[in-house]
């Protein structure tokens, strides 16, 4: 049988053939809902090649006013903190200082600044004074309908040790951490059952 030279979009069927940021970044711009696994494990694949387009594609949506499909920002922000390069974090907060912010009461319709501030965090970046009060009035409509909505789980209750460590801390001792016990990751699923990351969904509400 006659070999056939890959098309430049057969990537997308075919996770294991080598595709140039470019491409990854072009089919990227095409997704408006949830990004396919298998691009997603392409662009982190790619590392630090494909972190210029990335950012690119944010500095043109800023100059186009939002002209980029926003899904694309999304994904754009989300694997530039997956991918951990620093060089991105001045990108990302100029992008969180640019960007407007909407009006309304739909409770995602600023969801961008909470990809953006988890992004920025998962680089080693904090939000300035002036971007969280940002971060507050976008996050607020989001804040109100969360705090409306029938969780199917009660928030985790202490564990046990940290009632057993309030108990001897009046006797001026410490008992040694647990063995297995720590904090819920930041990646983690959240503990209300929205499927969204803890960073995404509970984190933002909770007191700093």
């Amino acid at each position: 049988m006659e070999d056939h030279p890959m098309t430049p979009r057969d990537h997308r069927d075919n996770p294991e053939a080598p595709a140039s940021p470019q491409a990854l970044v072009r089919d990227l711009r095409a997704q408006d809902g949830a990004l396919p696994e298998g691009l997603r494990r392409q662009c982190l694949a790619a590392g630090a090649a494909v972190v210029p387009a990335l950012i690119a594609l944010l500095e043109a949506a800023l100059a186009e006013a939002q002209d980029e499909p926003e899904g694309a920002l999304f994904h754009a922000v989300d694997l530039l903190g997956a991918l951990g390069e620093a060089r991105a974090l001045g990108v990302l907060a100029h992008t969180f200082d640019t960007l407007p912010l909407r009006d309304g009461e739909i409770p995602l319709a600023n969801h961008v600044f909470i990809e953006l501030r988890a992004a920025i965090e998962d680089l080693g970046g904090q939000l300035t004074a002036a971007q969280h009060q940002k971060f507050e009035a976008a996050d607020a409509a989001r804040r109100r309908w969360v705090a409306q909505l029938p969780w199917a789980v009660d928030p985790p209750a202490a564990p046990p040790w940290r009632t057993l460590l309030q108990a001897m801390s009046f006797a001026g001792t410490r008992p040694p951490g647990p063995a297995g016990t720590r904090k819920l990751g930041r990646n983690a699923p959240c503990w209300c059952g929205s499927g969204q990351k803890y960073k995404k969904c509970h984190l933002p509400l909770e007191p700093r």
